[in-house]
């Protein structure tokens, strides 16, 4: 078979489960064959010598047939210019996540902050591209969950932090010492209703990581309590596209300077910054 051939193929065999099915045959042919996009289709009307590929191909396009997620089975992930290991039992990163990143590097230069963590870590993007990007910043990342603690400390690894980042299993602030202070905490954190029906390649991840109580706010009104209580002075977190209103009406009753939110890159509002 041609690469021509094993795309028009196995693409059709996964178009129910994703909308850019020729693009990911590609993209694994490229990932599988080490290579890149421009190659293969460089190449497109060539025959695939290495019968290998034609069978992870198959293998490929079987899991993808049934939503099996696309970064689980390339156990990486591309974040903010760079590589993540991911695996399944960790939540997948999404792009948006880099609207929270920039705000969080806009106001710790700003504000000239000093120390920041990252709560509820997963596999780490958040905490780690702000060290990337904020050399001095020390840095501590949390999860309650092994595997995203496990996962940290490899990605941490991989990107060269790994001896200049704190990485603690923790829920939330419990399992952290509070003599350490924090100037600003970055979160996203478990906020899906617990009855959502979640799409069929998100029910792959976990599940800890995805909710949040009856209307998805437990987790995020602990974490603004407890930031307010160990004087954390900035918290910027990632919320349903629904609960705006829901956390504007839960800060009414804290002690606080400020509260704005953002929205993606859909239009959705997707996160608040809380000054205390």
């Amino acid at each position: 078979m041609t690469y021509k051939q094993v795309v028009c193929k196995y693409s059709k065999k996964i178009a129910h489960a994703t909308s850019s099915s020729q693009k990911e045959i590609i993209n694994y042919l490229a990932f599988i064959s080490k290579t890149d996009n421009t190659n293969i289709l460089k190449n497109y009307d060539d025959e695939i010598e290495d019968k290998n590929i034609i069978k992870k191909i198959k293998k490929f396009a079987q899991k993808r047939a049934k939503h099996f997620p696309y970064e689980y089975i390339t156990k990486e992930v591309f974040f903010y210019e760079y590589n993540f290991c991911i695996k399944k039992g960790v939540l997948i990163p999404r792009s948006e996540s880099e609207i929270l990143l920039g705000l969080a590097v806009d106001i710790i230069k700003k504000h000239d902050l000093n120390n920041a963590i990252d709560m509820c870590c997963g596999s780490g993007i958040l905490g780690i591209c702000l060290k990337k990007q904020i050399k001095h910043l020390n840095t501590t990342l949390s999860d309650i969950s092994k595997k995203a603690i496990k996962l940290s400390v490899k990605n941490a690894c991989n990107l060269q932090v790994g001896d200049d980042v704190k990485i603690i299993k923790s829920d939330l602030f419990d399992g952290i010492d509070e003599s350490i202070s924090f100037d600003i905490c970055i979160s996203n954190p478990p906020y899906i209703k617990d009855d959502y029906a979640l799409p069929k390649n998100v029910q792959y991840e976990p599940k800890l990581a995805l909710f949040g109580g009856n209307d998805g706010c437990d987790i995020i009104f602990a974490l603004i309590k407890q930031c307010q209580k160990r004087n954390i002075r900035f918290l910027l977190c990632e919320i349903g596209y629904d609960q705006k209103e829901l956390v504007n009406d839960f800060v009414k009753d804290i002690s606080h300077k400020s509260i704005s939110f953002y929205k993606d890159y859909s239009g959705f509002d997707r996160g608040f910054i809380l000054e205390f």
